[in-house]
């Protein structure tokens, strides 16, 4: 590791000449006495005043010696990149308090870290003894007293560009395969949108929150977002990046049947016919010179050359809704 990676694992970091000092995490430091350096081979030389030995502060850090030395070249002759913190997203109480954070670091990665309450200012970056909450839990409840829909995404950055655009919208910490029966607790009662990442995590993730929130929430209805602009699309995202509109969201909200353990998401990657069909149907959907019977014809159009194209079987059921159709 470089010793940009290491310093922010320590408390009261402070430049002294050509290194720093800090607390060090080994013993009860009220006065910094942990000095921190680079040797002239690269690595980082940690040398505690009081004491404690260089392996107790490693292992202190929940790191071994070997994190002390510089990355290796790779095998194309250039040195690893070291992570550097580019997000922290807030996971706060019902009052908006700061309960933990969830850092999003480049080359991508990410950590949790909590407020120190020992030392204020000051941050532990473990998860022990904390509350795990829904991210923008304030705006949650707010929607959820108010009758709103919950829209869950999977990551925190979706959820700011759904926030942004007039959506009340959550993920859980950890990201996929990480959902606590908490935040089904949280969600009961709500009527809740699922959308889906487009890719085998994020499928499995959507069903998985689905099937958690079934039976406990008002209704739950699962989606995809559609290539737009003719720009892939993963997520919310990369869907408002493409230029997608808050209009377009809410045409497949509405359009969305209600989520049943049945219910699977046919699997089709950014780019494939599935996302372009449904890109379609938003379009015509959102095109206000065209009456809805129109609408409805140039969506059944739309669905049986698509379904032809890709040799299916189809029929329509002799029912009067609308689903019955897709």
């Amino acid at each position: 590791m470089n010793i940009t990676a290491i310093l922010p694992r320590l408390q009261a970091v402070k430049k002294s000449g050509d290194g720093w000092t800090a607390r060090c995490p080994a013993h009860d430091d009220a006065d910094p006495s942990l000095s921190i350096s680079t040797g002239d081979d690269g690595r980082t030389l940690l040398y505690c005043q009081a004491g404690c030995s260089t392996e107790s502060v490693v292992a202190a850090l929940d790191l071994t010696m070997a994190d002390l030395f510089p990355p290796k070249d790779t095998r194309n002759g250039h040195a690893a990149k070291v992570p550097q913190l580019i997000q922290a997203y807030d996971y706060t109480d019902e009052r908006g308090k700061l309960i933990f954070q969830v850092c999003r670091f480049e080359p991508k990665g990410f950590k949790q870290r909590h407020p120190d309450p020992a030392r204020p200012g000051e941050w532990l970056w473990n998860m022990a003894g904390v509350d795990r909450v829904l991210y923008n839990l304030p705006a949650v409840l707010k929607a959820k007293a108010g009758g709103k829909p919950i829209v869950c995404a999977e990551g925190e950055k979706d959820c700011d560009c759904l926030a942004g655009h007039g959506f009340a919208a959550t993920c859980n910490p950890g990201g996929a395969g990480k959902w606590l029966d908490a935040y089904t607790e949280t969600l009961r009662g709500c009527d809740c949108v699922i959308i889906a990442d487009r890719d085998k995590a994020g499928r499995e993730h959507a069903q998985l929150v689905a099937g958690k929130l079934h039976g406990a929430a008002k209704s739950v209805r699962v989606l995809e977002l559609p290539d737009t602009n003719g720009q892939p699309v993963k997520d919310a995202a990369d869907y408002f990046n493409a230029g997608g509109d808050t209009a377009g969201i809410v045409a497949l909200i509405d359009s969305a049947p209600e989520w049943t353990p049945a219910t699977k998401i046919e699997a089709s990657e950014p780019g494939e016919t599935a996302g372009d069909i449904r890109g379609e149907i938003v379009s015509i959907l959102t095109n206000g010179k065209l009456s809805p019977t129109e609408q409805r014809t140039r969506i059944a159009n739309a669905v049986t050359e698509a379904l032809a194209g890709r040799g299916r079987f189809f029929f329509h059921a002799e029912r009067r809704d609308f689903d019955s159709a897709m």
